[in-house]
């Protein structure tokens, strides 16, 4: 079969190969910017779509696990929202709780001030009474001598004093080495200024411990101070003239009150058991008599301070040695003085 030169030459101009049938013969063109113009649509179709969708299980491992912690989360949220809530109460209550033991803290050093200072309100207002007390009360007593026999052996005393005489050898005398105390007579200059100031001691311990006495029966101050002046100018102010047995008296006095106060701490036991031993050595070297007298007194207060305990022997023992330590240390000490004291 001969092709046709015409058809081929339209085939040529057209752009078109001819189409060759199942006889060999042409069957139809191709229309090659057609195609183009086909093929054209489809690709733009392929590119919108985009490639094609991969699910969870065409992603690798790790994608598909960093995929699933959101969810993860997601799902323990939940569950651990009573936990945090849980904490954060306890936050709260800890931060309420530390909130409420500062509010206290600063009640109570607020209260710790207050209370400081009426303690110190306090002692001023009885010091002052105690004060007004010791000058309304001062006892008058002239401070010449006396041609008597009372005046010679005081004149004595304090002549032993200034000249450093040795008592129990070269004086023997009811009066010890502080006997010049008892008794404020101008002869020296030095042993009348020490007795001035032991009988204004005197009478101020003595007003102090009257008030205090006082004030433990009558609770009002104005009532009590009344009270006190009435008690101190009856009888310590013409007593204190008589100064060993008035000593004596007050340590009688304040003994008893001390035993029958209640049972005391360790320190105040002490403090009162020294004290009492001191004043009782004090005495002994006034005058030995009263001195005696203080001692056998001061031992029944330091065995009966232990009174409100169960009975312990070794705590009654401890406590008699406390105040016959005391006594001893101050008698030895008063008569050193006694002895370097020369003018």
């Amino acid at each position: 079969m001969t092709e046709d030169p015409a058809a081929r030459t339209t085939t040529r101009e057209s752009g078109t190969p001819p189409a060759v049938g199942t006889g060999g013969g042409p069957v139809s063109t191709w229309d090659e910017p057609a195609a183009e113009v086909a093929a054209a649509p489809a690709e733009a179709a392929g590119a919108s779509e985009g490639p094609p969708a991969e699910g969870p299980a065409a992603q690798p491992p790790e994608t598909a696990e960093v995929a699933e912690e959101p969810g993860d989360e997601a799902a323990e949220g939940p569950a651990d929202a009573p936990a945090a809530a849980e904490d954060r109460g306890a936050d709260g209550d800890a931060a309420g709780n530390a909130a409420a033991d500062a509010e206290n803290a600063v009640v109570a050093s607020a209260e710790q001030v207050e209370g400081s200072r009426a303690r110190l309100l306090r002692l001023a207002v009885g010091a002052a009474q105690v004060l007004a007390l010791w000058v309304l009360t001062w006892p008058s007593a002239a401070l010449s001598a006396a041609p008597s026999l009372d005046p010679s052996f005081r004149w004595g005393l304090q002549q032993a004093f200034v000249e450093g005489r040795r008592f129990g050898t070269e004086i023997v005398f009811t009066y010890g080495p502080l006997g010049f105390l008892s008794f404020p007579e101008l002869y020296f200059t030095l042993p009348t200024f020490l007795s001035i100031a032991a009988r204004s001691v005197l009478m101020f311990a003595g007003c102090g411990f009257v008030l205090w006495a006082v004030r433990r029966v009558v609770p009002n101050r104005v009532v009590a101070f009344l009270v006190a002046y009435g008690l101190v100018a009856l009888t310590l102010t013409p007593l204190v003239a008589y100064l060993p047995e008035t000593i004596c008296a007050l340590l009688v006095s304040g003994s008893l009150a001390v035993v029958l106060g209640g049972e005391l701490g360790s320190r105040r036991r002490v403090t009162v058991l020294v004290g009492i031993g001191a004043t009782a050595a004090l005495l002994a070297l006034m005058k030995l008599n009263t001195g005696v007298t203080a001692g056998l007194v001061g031992s029944l207060a330091a065995v009966s301070l232990a009174s409100g305990r169960a009975w312990r022997p070794l705590a009654r023992l401890r406590d008699l040695a406390t105040f016959l330590l005391a006594g001893l240390a101050t008698f030895l000490l008063g008569w050193l003085v006694s002895r370097c004291c020369k003018s």
